[in-house]
């Protein structure tokens, strides 16, 4: 089978690299071989604006994944060239991450559909990526930066205790919004909570706290029942859906980004959490 690099993201192979550990791990040696060749010619040095969160959970975490399956010193060599040049998004003075970063320039900014605010998702499911590259670099910078972002957002004052408004203003340290959900804008950072902690080795008190509080409050403020009929009986099924708050009003729907929740509770409960 022959590799096809696609070029569209900026001609990094965005996702050839993030196929590398699975590359790897079905035991595609000659495929791995001709993504490895790419990889090596990649320059990150190009003055393209890129999303910093896509860009370390794809880019960053897929040369952390191929290194750590194959212990191939060039896919770190890589990791810490991009880590270097995504750091530049953590230079807020909350150090709360912007979501666009120059990769030549190191010039950041927010959208402007967004307010020009970060974006909960974004900041929060970046720490696995930083704290692994610092952890196989020895360079204690990444993970520092990274785990700043938990401990600037734990200490913003919030109204429903373990729920997080989605948007957040990185200049002043404070959320600007009344949705809180664990569907888009949110999702992935309640996900990372939990595996920030098993990362650890189960010693990050921080994290642990946070998806303690997070996943009580779920239970508390956004899971609903709903009933549906059983088909020629009088009888109903109950259902629990997972909805959102609007500020105080609740909201009755369930997104599909919504369905990893039951995964993350059945994580924590293996690893005893919750």
């Amino acid at each position: 089978m022959q590799v096809k690099i696609n070029h569209t993201c900026v001609g990094f192979g965005i996702t050839l690299t993030d196929a590398l550990d699975t590359l790897a791990l079905m035991g595609l040696h000659v495929e791995l071989q001709q993504a490895r060749a790419h990889v090596a010619s990649i320059n990150w040095n190009k003055n393209y604006d890129v999303s910093f969160f896509e860009t370390t959970i794809r880019h960053l975490g897929g040369l952390l994944g191929a290194y750590e399956l194959t212990k191939d010193a060039l896919y770190l060599r890589k990791a810490v060239e991009l880590g270097d040049r995504l750091y530049a998004s953590f230079q807020s003075p909350t150090g709360i991450p912007y979501s666009i970063v120059n990769l030549q320039t190191g010039k950041v900014r927010n959208p402007k559909w967004t307010g020009e605010h970060s974006i909960l998702s974004e900041v929060g499911t970046v720490q696995l990526e930083f704290k692994a590259l610092s952890h196989y670099s020895g360079d204690t910078k990444y993970s520092d930066a990274s785990h700043r972002v938990m401990k600037a957002l734990a200490d913003m004052p919030r109204k429903h205790g373990g729920l997080f408004p989605v948007y957040i203003d990185n200049q002043r340290g404070s959320f600007e919004s009344g949705l809180a959900t664990y569907g888009g804008l949110s999702d992935s950072f309640y996900e990372y909570l939990l595996k920030q902690h098993i990362q650890s080795g189960w010693k990050d008190p921080l994290t642990l706290s946070l998806y303690s509080k997070a996943t009580h409050d779920l239970r508390k403020f956004l899971v609903h029942t709903t009933h549906a009929p059983i088909f020629n009986s009088t009888q109903s099924h109950v259902h629990f859906y997972v909805g959102a708050l609007e500020g105080e009003m609740a909201k009755h729907s369930m997104e599909h980004l919504v369905c990893f929740v039951p995964g993350m509770l059945a994580l924590g409960h293996h690893h005893g959490v919750g």
